[in-house]
């Protein structure tokens, strides 16, 4: 099944099972040669070349006949490069057409896709070398994206092209035209998931850098240190929403939508627990590297940090009154990602948090500005999910993006000192993941259940820090 459909198996006739055997023994019998002499047991063809063009033809997913090829390709490149640069352009767009060939009858093939990126890679190599000697270049990184807006109006799920195109990005730093691009793909089908997929990849990308972040902070202020732009977000935001009403049982929009809310979520300190011998730091979700950018305002000793977690275990200092703080580094110019590897949780706000006397007294920051914006933004999102349920009361989408939505703004809430928010909230989305659970019995609804049922509890019996 792909897509919905079904694929039906036709029963063959006798005279094409007969074919089908005889093109299999082919096969065999031609692949066993090659691997011997892949391993130099026999002796290889006169035009190796064409002999690997064959191959790829009989067996167009055997990995090792384009390692094969590549090699001898790599020589004669190599040869051409000092006797006869001009032949080198036709060298390599002899391979595209090739492999273009291929890819009309298997426009899925991790093999074929794998190749063409190496052949790629040469044609940007040998355009060096072309310039040099003021000769015309091959510039395929633009044929390349014209094959992918081909393929894609073929099959506009096709995730192979999608991720060869994306890796054409990371090649030349984004096509011209990549925003519009991916937009127009997701406003001439809402349920292209792939869309949504790679624009969430363009967006950080473009974004979520040092360079774009600092930039922003510049002209935006505060605001700037926010993963997405604000007026950008605003824009996505209003498109998803018009496609969940469009579409509201689809649940590429739903996630989309989920993406937009949870990239813009803040990371910190959510609680201080203060034993006899420790000092134990809750945070509001789990990230790594947390303790190289904790600061305290006396020497303190690490017991126990995860990898990637959200807790981490200081030894207890002998002074009693103490700092403990987190710092954003964009705001403070620092090239150095906040978090390796985890673009949404490099979003963190300024705390200041006092110890004195084994008590915790709460958080100080400079960008509650920040902190409205995204709580504001998460609230009005919970609001139009609430009309969605009026509307589609038996819609199982739209009750889950809730109570996560819930999730999102309960992390973001725990940063501050709003505990009687908290608790109403939580009450709240309680109530709708009982409602849930009433006519969906779906794995996801239990434990979004479960979940909201233990924080409704702990938030009875609230204890700890300033929550």
């Amino acid at each position: 099944m792909m897509h919905g459909t079904v694929k039906r198996k036709e029963e063959l006739t006798p005279v094409e099972k007969q074919a089908r055997d005889q093109k299999a023994a082919k096969v065999l019998e031609m692949t066993d040669y090659f691997f011997k002499v892949r391993k130099g047991e026999v002796a290889a063809p006169d035009d190796p070349l064409a002999f690997t063009e064959l191959m790829a033809q009989l067996c167009t997913e055997i990995a090792t006949i384009y390692n094969y090829r590549r090699e001898i390709l790599e020589k004669q490149i190599a040869q051409l490069k000092e006797n006869d640069a001009a032949s080198l352009s036709k060298l390599i767009q002899k391979e595209f057409q090739l492999i273009t060939i291929l890819l009309k009858k298997h426009p899925k093939s991790y093999t074929l896709w794998t190749h063409r990126q190496w052949t790629v890679l040469q044609s940007i190599e040998i355009d060096k070398v072309l310039k040099e000697k003021e000769l015309p270049l091959i510039q395929s990184v633009q044929t390349e994206y014209l094959l992918c807006v081909k393929m894609l109006q073929m099959d506009e799920r096709n995730f192979h092209v999608w991720n060869y195109r994306n890796w054409l990005n990371s090649v030349t730093n984004f096509a011209n035209d990549e925003d519009k691009f991916l937009k127009q793909k997701i406003e001439q089908n809402f349920s292209n998931f792939s869309a949504y997929h790679f624009r969430s990849k363009y967006l950080l990308k473009i974004h979520n850098n040092n360079d774009s972040l600092k930039a922003r902070v510049i002209t935006e202020g505060n605001l700037g240190i926010i993963p997405i732009p604000k007026n950008i977000l605003e824009e996505e935001l209003e498109l998803i929403s018009q496609a969940i009403y469009i579409q509201p049982k689809e649940h590429g929009v739903w996630l989309y939508q989920r993406w937009l809310i949870g990239v813009i979520q803040p990371f910190g300190i959510r609680n201080i627990i203060i034993t006899n011998d420790k000092v134990e730091i809750y945070f509001n979700k789990k990230a790594q590297k947390i303790s190289n950018h904790l600061v305290f305002s006396c020497p303190i000793e690490l017991l126990n940090e995860e990898q990637f977690g959200d807790k981490i275990i200081y030894k207890k200092p002998e002074q009693d009154h103490f700092l403990v703080s987190l710092n954003n580094r964009i705001l403070q110019q620092i090239d150095d990602p906040y978090i390796d590897q985890d673009t949404s949780s490099r979003f963190v706000l300024n705390q200041q948090i006092t110890i004195t006397e084994n008590k915790v007294y709460g958080v100080a920051n400079d960008l509650n500005d920040v902190y409205e914006f995204v709580i504001q933004t998460t609230k009005q999102k919970i609001e139009f999910l609430k009309e969605v349920i009026k509307e589609e009361a038996n819609n199982h989408f739209a009750y889950i993006q809730i109570l996560y939505l819930y999730r999102y703004l309960v992390s973001t809430l725990s940063l501050t000192k709003k505990i009687d928010d908290l608790k109403s909230i939580i009450d709240e989305a309680f109530d709708y993941s009982q409602k849930l659970v009433k006519f969906n019995q779906s794995q996801v609804s239990l434990y979004l259940n479960n979940q909201w049922k233990e924080s409704y509890e702990e938030a009875l019996q609230q204890k700890g820090g300033w929550l």
